[in-house]
């Protein structure tokens, strides 16, 4: 336990994602110079470099940080998890009340995808109030309604991104959320429709306090708000408002480099407008020397696959055929636990 009062940020990568995180801290200790971080690493088979290059960077700053391996996410799980392109990391937080120490009670989470381009004060001001003490999380809404919707949710209920989240782990402890998850995982066989977060926003349904937009900047939020509104396939009052969007775009806190690889600052010919950015603080990382050279590929669709693609999100927005959709394609039913579970049985 720290014995100076420090705020607790957690990242979970492989070797695949250290300089990205490497990247990441770096704008976090950069803009937040008058907080003290306890910076936990969940990391899988990391290399001895990444390791020592991850550690030099959090203690450069005068922080502190722990290294936790998780060699089992499926042995915890007790069940084969389906990735679908996904990492096994990306489980790690449903597993974070066993995974942190018990002093933890409460943290910032952060993808290693992300840039931090503000003070994050007040985040840990939420994280410390009163009002934050019944809710099990707080994020920013996801930025697109794909998911929701495969999810079944209604138009009035928000689904969240699970990049940037506050953790309340002393209410996950109380209530037992880790063995409701784990039961969950074994419902579906170890299948998901978008990992982790398809687990956290069914079980927390109602549960977790909307963020503004500014502390999760994802990609599809620089485009005009009409093409936004298209291509997320949001109605004007379940997404976030042309206002906020704006404000959100226009002074950032945190950028997160979600989605398309066109768009991800570590491909050659990276589209995204905070490249630039995200360059010159690689530029004070133990990874300075590193260049783009892998161009990342159009991912332009088929003909039949952009059609499949058209027929899925018609199809998604009637809950009924969304549900058979699910049932079809990822072999198990979506239950939203609306009415509350009973966690700790």
């Amino acid at each position: 336990m720290p014995e100076r009062d420090h705020t607790a940020v957690v990242y979970a990568l492989d070797d695949n994602y250290a300089m990205q995180a490497g990247v990441s801290l770096v704008s976090l200790f950069e803009n937040n110079r008058n907080l003290c971080f306890y910076v936990f690493l969940l990391s899988d088979h990391l290399s001895d470099i990444n390791r020592s290059r991850l550690k030099d960077t959090v203690e450069g700053y005068g922080n502190t940080i722990e290294f936790i391996e998780v060699y089992d996410i499926e042995k915890r799980a007790g069940v084969r998890l389906s990735l679908n392109n996904w990492g096994k990391m990306a489980y790690c937080r449903l597993f974070l009340p066993e995974l942190v120490p018990e002093w933890v009670d409460k943290l910032i989470y952060i993808d290693a995808d992300t840039l931090v381009l503000g003070s994050i004060s007040h985040l840990a001001e939420i994280l410390d109030s009163e009002g934050f003490s019944s809710y099990y999380a707080a994020g920013c809404r996801d930025s697109s309604s794909m998911y929701k919707k495969l999810h079944g949710f209604r138009k009035s209920e928000t689904y969240y991104n699970s990049g940037v989240l506050l953790i309340n782990l002393k209410l996950w402890r109380l209530n037992g959320i880790q063995s409701a998850f784990i039961r969950e995982i074994r419902r579906r066989n170890g299948r998901s429709i978008d990992p982790d977060q398809s687990y956290i926003n069914c079980l927390m349904i109602n549960k977790i306090m909307m963020l503004p937009a500014k502390y999760n900047v994802m990609s599809l939020y620089y485009l005009d708000h009409d093409d936004y509104l298209r291509i997320s396939d949001y109605s004007e009052n379940e997404a976030y408002s042309e206002e906020e969007l704006a404000e959100a775009v226009a002074a950032p806190v945190i950028v997160h480099f979600a989605g398309d690889r066109r768009y991800r600052p570590w491909y050659a010919g990276c589209r995204h407008c905070q490249n630039e950015t995200w360059l010159e603080y690689l530029r004070k990382t133990e990874w300075k020397g590193f260049i783009p050279e892998e161009k990342a590929p159009e991912e332009e669709l088929s003909l039949a696959k952009k059609c499949k693609k058209a027929v899925v999100r018609r199809v998604v927005r009637y809950r009924f055929l969304a549900s058979c959709y699910v049932r079809y394609r990822y072999g198990f039913k979506a239950v939203l636990y609306r009415r509350g579970w009973s966690y700790g049985s």
